[in-house]
């Protein structure tokens, strides 16, 4: 989770001014792979999903500028 955020991070800090449409597919060619990455072979609980969720549903409030009580 910590490596999402960093590379979210990072595709946030390059693409200010572009719209939300390109920072969405751009979330989702560069870091969505990096938070997914070998999870179908990996035994989660429901919490640790819950938790990779709650990393993607982050990732789209900030793009879209909503609060953390929102529903995405």
């Amino acid at each position: 989770m910590r490596k999402f955020y960093a590379s979210a991070n990072s595709v946030f800090s390059h693409a200010g001014s572009v719209s939300e449409i390109t920072k969405l597919y751009l979330l989702e060619s560069y870091c969505l792979p990096i938070l997914t990455y070998a999870v179908e072979g990996l035994p989660l609980k429901i919490k640790q999903t819950g938790n990779l969720n709650n990393c993607w549903n982050n990732a789209y409030r900030k793009i879209f500028r909503m609060k953390k009580w929102e529903s995405v």
